[in-house]
C-alpha cells in the first residue's frame, strides 16, 4: 500500500461510522441513535440504521490500533482473510481439491467486488466477504436431503450478515430462497426442514431485532433522507468485457473461466447439485448485467434507484458460486490424467496471475497517489478539506495516533438518514445545502457530549435573533434552549433554528428512544452469546 491510506468515495462517510463509534467506546459516552462525535457532532442518525453492532466492532478496532493508516491495514487483511477463507472452504465442500479450492479463493480476493473495501472503502465488500458461509449453508440444502438445515447457523450467520451490511442479507436471501425450494422438493424431511427454517427465521429476527425496531421507530416518524438516486442505472451494469476486471466489468480472465465454467456443464453429464448451483449463479450475473432494462426499472420502482443504485453489486453472490463451481470442475478435469491435470494446472496458473496482477496494480495505482506531492484526497466538489490543511498536514493526520485530526481535516456533505421536512429529495442539491447549513456553520459553536447522550452546543451572540445551528432534530429529538425545552424550527434539511439572545446560549439535543429499548438489546446480545456458545458447543 506504499506506506499510505488509500481514499475512495465512501471513506469519509465510514470514518465517521466507526469514529463515532470509536469515541463512545473510548469516553464511555455511548448515544445508539445520536452521533455526537462524528459527522461534525451534529447529532444525526446514522450507526443505528446502519450495521449498528459492527459499527462497534470496527470502532473497538480502532481503538486498538489508533490510527487510521493501521486501521485500513488490519480491515483489508480481514476482508481478504474472512472472504478468501469462506471461498476455500466452499470450494472444498463442493469436491474441489484444495490446490484448486485455494486458486478460487485467491481469484476471490483478487476481484473488485471484494477488494472494493481497500480501493474506495466500499462497505459492501464487508458484506460479500460473509457470502461464502450462506453458500455453504445453501448447497447443504441441496445436497444433505435428511437434514438440510442447521437453524443455529442459518440464522446466525444471516444475522451476521444483515449487522455488517443489510443490502448483503438480500442478496443472501434471494440465494436462499431457490436453494430451499429445490432442497425441499428433493428432501425426505420435509415438516422437519419447514420447522427448521422457521427456526432459523426466529433466531434471525431476535439477534436483529435491534436493527428493525431502530428502523422502525425512526422511519415511522421521520421523512429521513435516502441514499442518492442513480438514475443512470444501466451504466453501472455488469458486462462481460474483454480488458481489466472492473465493478461493472467481468474482464477477459473471469470472462473466460465463467464461459468455461458453463460449457462445461452443458457438454458434460454433472452432478445435479453442480448443475443448480452453476444455474443460480447463472442467474445473478444475468441480473446484474445490461441485458435488464435498468433504467425503466429505476423510473418505474424509484426504490430500485437508491437502495440497489448499482446492479453490478448482485453480481457479488454469482461470482462466488462460480467461481467455487469453477474449482470443482477443474478438479474433475484434473482427474482425467496426467498431461490432463498438468496443462490444467498451467492454464490456471497463468490466468489467475494475469487476475492477481490486475488487482495488485489497480490497488497500487490508488495507494500510489498518497506519495504524490499533490493533495492526497480527491476534492470532487464535495470533498471538504480545512483551508489551512496542506497535502503533508492530511498524511500526518492519517497516521497519527488520534483518529479525530483526520476527521476535523477532511469533511464531505452525505445527507443520507436526515430528517427531511417538506422537500422533495430529486429537485433539491442536499449536498450543497448540508455544506451551507453545517459544514460551512461552525464556527463560534463549542460542542460537548455527555454520558447520558445528550450533546450540548454553547455559542455567544453580540445580539439577538434567529440562529441555525449545526446539529439535526428528528421527532423524537428533545431539544432545551438555556434551560428551557423548546420545539425548534428546523429548516428542510432538519437543522436546527433558534432564537438566539445577546450574550451566552446553550443549547442540549438528545435523542429519546423507546423506553424498551435498552432491555431489547440486552435480550438481543444476550441471545448473541448463546447462540454462539451453542454453535461452539456442537461443533466441538
Amino acid at each position: 500500500m506504499n506506506n499510505g491510506i488509500i481514499f475512495g468515495r465512501d471513506t469519509s462517510f465510514h470514518f465517521n461510522r466507526i469514529f463515532d463509534a470509536y469515541a463512545q467506546i473510548k469516553y464511555n459516552k455511548f448515544s445508539y441513535f445520536q452521533s455526537n462525535f462524528g459527522f461534525d457532532k451534529s447529532g444525526r442518525l446514522v450507526n443505528a440504521l446502519y450495521g449498528p453492532y459492527f459499527a462497534y466492532v470496527l470502532g473497538f478496532i480502532l481503538l486498538i490500533v489508533k490510527s487510521w493508516f493501521r486501521f485500513q491495514l488490519v480491515t483489508s487483511f480481514l476482508v481478504f482473510f474472512t472472504g478468501g477463507y469462506g471461498l476455500f472452504k466452499l470450494s472444498k465442500r463442493l469436491g474441489a481439491n484444495e490446490f484448486f479450492s485455494l486458486v478460487s479463493s485467491a481469484l476471490f480476493m483478487a476481484t473488485p467486488w471484494l477488494a472494493g473495501w481497500i480501493n474506495i472503502t466500499q462497505f459492501t465488500s464487508m458484506g460479500t466477504m460473509l457470502l461464502p458461509f450462506i453458500a455453504i449453508l445453501g448447497s447443504r440444502m441441496l445436497d444433505t436431503p435428511d437434514d438440510p438445515i442447521n437453524p443455529l447457523s442459518l440464522g446466525f450467520v444471516m444475522a451476521i450478515i444483515t449487522e455488517v451490511h443489510l443490502l448483503s442479507s438480500i442478496f443472501a436471501v434471494l440465494f436462499l430462497i431457490p436453494c430451499f425450494i429445490i432442497g425441499f422438493i428433493r428432501s425426505s424431511v420435509k415438516l422437519q426442514m419447514f420447522l427448521k427454517a422457521g427456526l432459523s427465521v426466529l433466531i434471525y429476527l431476535v439477534l436483529t431485532s435491534n436493527i428493525w425496531v431502530a428502523m422502525i421507530t425512526v422511519f415511522s416518524k421521520n421523512n429521513v433522507a435516502h441514499p442518492f438516486s442513480n438514475i443512470d442505472m444501466a451504466s453501472s451494469a455488469l458486462s462481460i468485457g474483454t480488458g481489466m476486471m472492473s465493478p461493472t466489468s467481468l474482464g477477459l480472465v473471469l470472462s473466460i473461466l465463467i464461459i468455461f465454467q458453463i460449457s462445461w456443464m452443458f457438454i458434460n453429464n454433472v452432478d445435479w447439485k453442480i448443475r443448480d448451483l452453476t444455474i443460480i449463479g447463472l442467474v445473478f450475473i444475468v441480473l446484474s448485467s445490461n441485458l435488464l432494462p435498468w433504467n425503466r426499472l429505476a423510473v418505474e420502482v424509484p426504490p430500485l434507484s437508491f437502495n440497489l443504485q448499482f446492479p453490478s453489486r448482485i453480481i457479488t453472490m454469482g461470482a462466488i458460486i462460480l467461481l467455487a463451481m469453477i474449482a470443482v470442475t477443474l478438479t474433475e478435469l484434473s482427474n482425467k490424467g496426467i498431461s490432463i491435470q498438468k496443462a490444467t494446472r498451467v492454464s490456471v496458473i497463468i490466468l489467475s496471475s494475469l487476475l492477481i496482477f490486475e488487482a495488485y496494480s489497480n490497488t497500487q495505482g490508488r495507494a500510489q497517489k498518497w506519495n504524490d506531492d499533490n493533495m492526497p484526497i480527491n476534492k470532487d466538489g464535495l470533498v471538504h478539506v480545512r483551508s489551512k490543511a496542506t497535502a503533508k498536514t492530511i498524511k500526518a493526520a492519517y497516521k497519527d495516533t488520534n483518529p479525530e485530526k483526520a476527521i476535523v481535516l477532511v469533511k464531505k456533505p452525505i445527507p443520507d438518514y436526515l430528517p427531511l421536512h417538506a422537500v422533495d429529495q430529486t429537485k433539491v442539491n442536499l449536498y450543497k445545502v448540508y455544506s451551507d447549513e453545517i459544514l460551512n456553520n461552525e464556527s463560534g459553536f463549542e460542542k460537548h457530549a455527555y454520558k447520558n447522550g445528550v450533546l450540548e452546543i454553547k455559542w455567544k451572540d453580540n445580539k439577538k435573533g434567529q440562529k441555525l445551528i449545526p446539529a439535526f432534530a428528528y421527532q423524537q429529538s428533545r431539544v432545551t434552549l438555556n434551560g428551557k425545552a423548546i420545539d425548534p424550527k428546523t429548516t428542510k434539511l432538519g437543522t436546527i433554528l433558534v432564537d438566539s439572545k445577546k450574550g451566552n446560549n446553550n443549547l442540549t439535543l438528545r435523542y429519546v428512544q423507546p423506553k424498551f429499548f435498552n432491555a431489547l438489546l440486552v435480550v438481543s446480545i444476550i441471545f448473541w452469546i448463546a447462540i454462539l456458545i451453542g454453535l461452539l458447543v456442537t461443533t466441538l
